[in-house]
């Protein structure tokens, strides 16, 4: 998919499979800050996380503002989950499940 690059007039083309994790960026609904497997951040724009989940198959919607890739998950502990492959301070990124999206989260685990 081809996706406009905030602070650029450029737009990137990135692999949907490619995408690790995916947070609202700002104020603004529509801009992304996205992290990729090789480690590259964008802030996209104009991107909805209804367009990006039904586009995708590997990414999963883990609160209001956040999804990953069902390939980021390391574990989880309480409403924890511990990410692989995303590092912040030396240590592996924590994001927090909302309850409201568990039952789906550990549906979509456990069809892994």
């Amino acid at each position: 998919m081809l996706f406009k690059i905030a602070e650029s007039s450029e737009k990137v083309n990135v692999k949907l499979s490619d995408i690790m994790y995916v947070k609202t960026y700002g104020k603004g609904r529509q801009a992304k800050d996205v992290i990729l497997k090789c480690g590259t951040r964008h802030v996209f724009m104009d991107c909805a996380f209804n367009e990006l989940l039904g586009a995708s198959s590997y990414l999963i919607r883990i609160n209001k503002s956040e999804l990953i890739s069902i390939e980021a998950f390391q574990k989880i502990e309480g409403d924890l989950i511990t990410m692989k492959g995303i590092i912040e301070n030396g240590k592996p990124k924590h994001v927090t499940l909302n309850r409201w999206f568990k039952k789906d989260f550990m549906a979509r685990l456990s069809s892994k």
